[in-house]
């Protein structure tokens, strides 16, 4: 297997920090666009039940 530098890990460490995102807000995100979308009556697709 091949190792990989020492750059490349202080890059991938570096991204990971800065882009970690807590699934609570991911959660509270996707909540809040689902209520937006079932506001939208010209959606196309199947629709949620209320």
């Amino acid at each position: 297997m091949a190792r990989t530098s020492k750059d490349f890990q202080a890059f991938t460490s570096l991204v990971d920090r800065l882009l970690t995102v807590p699934k609570t807000e991911i959660d509270r995100r996707i909540l809040a666009h689902k209520a937006e979308a079932d506001k939208n009556p010209n959606k196309r697709g199947p629709k949620r039940k209320a």
